[in-house]
């Protein structure tokens, strides 16, 4: 399920779809310490450490079959 975010003032994952890599940008009222690339079985394939409320990531997905995946901000 997807559960509603409270205090993501921004969200933005470009581009899509994605071959190489993935621009994540979130603004968030409380710091934002994780974000996880899962698979469509909630396999986790790459965790990111980040430690703050404005995050920009560029993450390189290369390695990853083509497929739909799910990031999750914690």
């Amino acid at each position: 399920s997807i559960e509603d975010v409270t205090g993501i003032t921004l969200a933005s994952i470009t581009p899509n779809p994605a071959k190489t890599y993935i621009n994540i940008n979130l603004i968030s009222e409380a710091k934002i310490n994780e974000l996880k690339v899962m698979d469509m079985y909630g396999k986790v394939l790459k965790d990111i450490a980040v430690s703050a409320t404005y995050v920009k990531e560029s993450v390189s997905i290369e390695e990853l079959p083509a497929g739909i995946y799910f990031i999750q901000v914690g």
